[in-house]
C-alpha cells in the first residue's frame, strides 16, 4: 500500500491475491476512486518506465497546512494536486514499482 499522512487514506495498493514478487515490488495500482499521477522534472505526465514524482487528488485529502501559507501553496501544483515528493514509476501493468520509490526533494 501507499498513502500519506496529507491524502488521509491508502492511495495504492496490491489485489488481495497478489503474489510474493508483486508485494515485494510494487505499491500496488492507484485506487480508481482517486486520482494519482506520475509527473517528470518538467511536469509532464511520466509514461510508463520513467521515474515521477507521485501527485495525489482526491476529495478527502488535506487542504492545507495549518497557519502555514507558503508551505501549503508550495505542497499543491496549480491544478489541485498534492505534491508528495516520492518519486515511482509506472509499470506497463499499472501497478506503482516501488523498487524505484525515493524523494524528489
Amino acid at each position: 500500500m501507499y498513502g500519506l499522512t496529507e491524502s488521509c487514506v491508502a492511495v495504492a495498493y496490491n489485489d488481495p491475491a497478489a503474489d510474493d514478487e508483486t508485494l515485494a515490488t510494487t505499491i500496488g495500482r492507484p485506487d480508481p476512486r482517486l486520482e494519482l499521477r506520475l509527473v517528470d522534472d518538467g511536469g509532464a505526465e511520466a509514461p510508463p518506465g520513467r521515474p515521477g514524482e507521485i501527485q495525489l487528488r482526491n476529495p478527502c485529502m488535506m487542504t492545507g497546512y495549518l497557519g502555514l501559507e507558503e508551505a501549503t501553496e508550495q505542497a499543491f501544483t496549480p491544478d489541485g494536486f498534492l505534491r508528495t515528493g516520492d518519486v515511482a514509476v509506472r509499470r506497463p501493468d499499472g501497478k506503482v514499482d516501488k523498487a524505484a520509490l525515493g524523494s524528489a526533494r
